[in-house]
């Protein structure tokens, strides 16, 4: 498609139709032959969906005309994205704007277009829904990037679909996407080489020179400095940093400030903040990156590439001589710009080096100092006020719901088919959209075992910190998530006193669970296959002794997993050999560069 765009905009008008003929705009403009009244002459199409489904005729009638002119191909360009027919209405967009590029009002129709080959739902119907939404991602970023490339002047294009979309929900698909996040990294760094050519030359090919009483300079990069998981789980580093060794720099980029934040910005001796607002503004973005790099770090660590467009647009560039990622988001990058990813080896499985883009560093135990929540002893709710009686056999299922594969469905109907009295507790945070398609899904599973889906489940709105606490110390078994396992909220099960039943998945995003229990030594509901997740669930839920006996054993054994910095002074040990051994090495370190 990107070829015929080429090939297009070359031809002189007489030529222009012909080549038309045979390309992806041709077919829709066969559909009506009878004319329609011309638009008025200020028509925009992006500002008025669902005006043009009358004038495709005009619409053919003005191309075979005229196929240099603009505003038959923004018409047509918006026709078809509003159809679905999203590759179409893409070359007609592009055509349009290569005509016409002042046209400001002209970009959102085309981006609106980009983001069809990009947007992935947040919850599947079917198992064979969800390998469908990958495949037209797969092939639509690839064409999106072959597109983009092909045409330069459509980068600033480019730059805009990544500020837009970020692949969050691929990576809740379950699977290794290491070569869809080495394809989209590549595309996001030479995207912003290509758009801001004044930036590319600040990025640091070799390390500064250090007295030898200078502290390591660690820049730590996050969407996150507020009240979130990305900060329970790693504002540990900042916490327990070794002041004698490093220096802490922290870059902020994001809109919400808390008690989090203010306590991160105490931590730092440096912390720059760039409010991001809802829209890209690429000015205070440039001054953001100029003067993270005017700090001169030895090591710029990303804490959560993938969990929003920023950190991607920011992750795209490099900022010292040594850069890590680790696992806010837990999935690799596929940056090149990113040197390392930090992980745990309590998390990670066997060969896990073969599902990053960047080395892998396995830290020791869990690799973080998690600090312990401050759970009051008992709790001030009580079940009637959640909607939940007190005989029931409470099954807390706290996840997000599109963790929520539909090829695990199976295993909540069998559980509340064998254990008398189960409830099964989802929560609608932290998007409630995706609870309804989640409960038909759901209700559709029981009805085909002849259940009633709100006989044996609740979704519960969100709750607060203090409340979802609450819910913990309610429950009675916490059901983990199958291929993308809970961290912090199992770690907060624990903190409550709460049995945790796990089932350990292929990715380390799927492990974090077993990781914790492993680190307590309580591995007896490590579950080894889907079979034996059910057997646990359901054991437990029909034996109150053995989840008193192991909650007497959480309370005993707990404080192995919070506030545990051996694994922070690895990390900083860390720092101090890959900066060595990026100083003896000879060869420049890899920048985003255009056309790479």
């Amino acid at each position: 498609m990107g070829h015929d765009l080429e090939r297009l905009l070359r031809l002189p008008p007489d030529r222009g139709m012909v080549v038309l003929q045979r390309s992806p705009l041709w077919f829709p403009l066969m559909v009506m032959d009878s004319p329609t009244p011309s638009p008025p002459s200020n028509f925009d199409p992006s500002a008025a969906p669902g005006s043009m489904g009358v004038d495709r005729a005009h619409w053919r009638s003005q191309i075979l005309t005229n196929p240099m002119a603009a505003e038959p191909y923004a018409a047509l360009g918006e026709l078809l994205r509003q159809s679905g027919q999203v590759a179409g209405a893409i070359e007609a967009w592009c055509k349009a704007l290569a005509l016409e590029p002042q046209r400001e009002t002209w970009y959102a129709g085309a981006l609106a277009a980009f983001d069809g080959w990009l947007k992935l739902p947040s919850i599947y119907e079917t198992e064979a829904a969800l390998w469908q939404a990958r495949s037209n991602y797969a092939q639509g970023l690839d064409r999106l990037i072959g597109l983009t490339r092909s045409h330069p002047a459509l980068m600033q294009l480019a730059l805009q679909a990544i500020a837009l979309r970020v692949p969050f929900y691929l990576n809740y698909q379950g699977q290794d996407d290491r070569a869809l996040q080495a394809q989209y990294g590549a595309w996001v760094c030479q995207t912003l080489a290509t758009v801001f050519p004044d930036l590319a030359p600040l990025q640091p090919r070799r390390p500064r020179e250090r007295s030898s009483g200078d502290r390591l300079r660690i820049g730590y990069f996050s969407s996150h400095f507020y009240h979130h998981s990305v900060m329970k789980t790693h504002l540990g580093w900042l916490r327990h940093a070794d002041r004698d060794r490093l220096e802490i720099y922290s870059y902020y980029a994001g809109n919400r400030w808390d008690a989090t934040t203010d306590e991160a910005r105490r931590l730092s001796d440096r912390f720059a903040f760039w409010e991001t607002g809802n829209d890209f503004n690429p000015q205070r973005y440039a001054a953001f990156c100029r003067a993270a790099w005017q700090d001169q770090l030895d090591v710029a660590v990303m804490l959560d590439v993938g969990m929003d467009s920023v950190m991607y647009l920011i992750g795209g560039w490099r900022f010292a001589p040594v850069q890590c990622a680790t696992w806010g988001h837990p999935v690799t990058t596929g940056l090149p710009t990113v040197d390392y990813y930090l992980s745990s080896d309590r998390m990670e499985p066997p060969q896990a080096e073969t599902h990053y883009s960047e080395t892998l560093i396995c830290l020791p135990g869990l690799g973080i100092a998690y600090e312990r929540p401050p759970i009051a002893p008992q709790p001030q709710l009580d079940r009637a006020q959640l909607g939940l009686a007190d005989d029931e056999v409470v099954y807390l299922c706290c996840q997000s719901l599109y963790k929520y594969l539909p090829q695990a469905d199976r295993l909540w109907v069998e559980i509340a088919q064998a254990v008398p009295r189960a409830r099964l507790v989802f929560l609608a945070s932290p998007f409630p959209e995706a609870a309804p398609p989640f409960a038909q899904r759901l209700a559709a599973a029981f009805a085909a075992a002849g259940l009633a889906f709100a006989d044996h489940c609740t979704i519960l709105p969100p709750q607060s910190q203090t409340q979802f606490w609450q819910l913990n110390q309610l429950a009675d078994v916490f059901l983990d998530s199958i291929d993308w396992s809970g961290c912090n909220s199992a770690l907060e099960a624990i903190a409550a006193g709460l049995p945790v039943v796990t089932l350990p998945g292929a990715l380390m995003r799927g492990r974090h669970a077993a990781a914790i229990l492993t680190e307590l030594g309580l591995t007896e509901t490590i579950a080894q296959t889907p079979e034996d997740y059910c057997d646990l669930a359901i054991g437990l839920g029909c034996d109150r002794a053995w989840r008193q006996n192991l909650r007497l054993e959480i309370a005993q054994r707990s404080a192995r997993v919070f506030n545990q910095i051996h694994g922070v002074r690895a990390l900083e040990t860390f720092y101090e050999s890959a900066v060595q051994r990026r100083q003896q090495e000879c060869t420049p370190c890899p920048i985003a560069q255009a056309g790479t």
